[in-house]
Order: C-alpha cells, then sequence, then structure tokens
C-alpha cells in the first residue's frame, strides 16, 4: 500500500516528538497512537470485537484505538438501506465524503505489521462490502449499552 510508509513515519515521529523525552507542542498527530486514542474498557463494545475479528484476519492488523471505533461508530449510525443507497450513489457528494472520510479513520487508526496489499481506494470499498453484508453483526442490540 502506498501510505504505508507515510504512516509509518509519522508515527515514528509522533512518539518522538510528543512522547518523547522533549515534549514538542507543534508534535505531528498520529491517528493510530493507542496513548491519545487509548480505549476504556467500557468502549471495548460488541461493534468492534466483532469488526476486529474479520478486519485482523484479513490484514496484518496489530492495534486499533478509540478513533477506529468512532469512525466504525460513525458509518454504522445510519441503517443498512441508507448505507446501500450512499456508497452506490455519487451524486450525493456529502454523504459519500462522509463515508469515505470515516473509512480513512478507520484505516489510518490501526497499526499494521507490513505493508498492505491494497490500494486505499480498494481497500475503502472493500470494507463497506464488508459492512454492509455483515452490519447485523455489529448492531448493537437494545440494553447492551
Amino acid at each position: 500500500m502506498e501510505k504505508y510508509d507515510e504512516w509509518n513515519k509519522r508515527k515514528r515521529q509522533h512518539l518522538e516528538e510528543f512522547h518523547g523525552e522533549h515534549r514538542q507542542r507543534s508534535a505531528i498527530e498520529d491517528p493510530s497512537c493507542e496513548i491519545c486514542f487509548k480505549l476504556r474498557e467500557q468502549d471495548k463494545i460488541n461493534e468492534i470485537r466483532e469488526f476486529w475479528k474479520w478486519y485482523s484476519k484479513l490484514l496484518p492488523a496489530e492495534t486499533y484505538n478509540k478513533n477506529t471505533l468512532r469512525g466504525l461508530g460513525n458509518i454504522l449510525i445510519g441503517s443498512k438501506e441508507k448505507l446501500l443507497e450512499w456508497s452506490s450513489q455519487k451524486d450525493n457528494e456529502i454523504a459519500f465524503q462522509r463515508i469515505t472520510r470515516n473509512l480513512d479513520v478507520i484505516i489510518e487508526s490501526v497499526s499494521y505489521s507490513e505493508r498492505l496489499r491494497y490500494e486505499i481506494r480498494k481497500l475503502r470499498e472493500w470494507i463497506l462490502k464488508i459492512i454492509l453484508m455483515r452490519k447485523e453483526l455489529f448492531e448493537i442490540k437494545e440494553g447492551e449499552e
């Protein structure tokens, strides 16, 4: 994947500048930082567990964080019908951009052990298809919150 080296550089730079010995205010932000975006126990809900189960089996994904949960949650807010409508209608630019932005949040907030074999565009399509096919597994059941 073309972004892997860029993400690794950003991660190293963030750890050094923001969490290092000489903390800098202008340090680069890293959406995959487990320190900045640490999950609390109550954040580890079923929707992310199901998502992570298949995501980490299919990709060299090591860890996720609060940003991953946020991106996934923002996509799952819509009904399956709305997601199908939004993902199939490029003329609904606002909805398309919202989904794309949240897919990017999911992809970039995960730490990977090696370079991904997919382009970001293909990875977005693939994740969205999996979410649409398995959306019922990710939905929070009433009373589980």
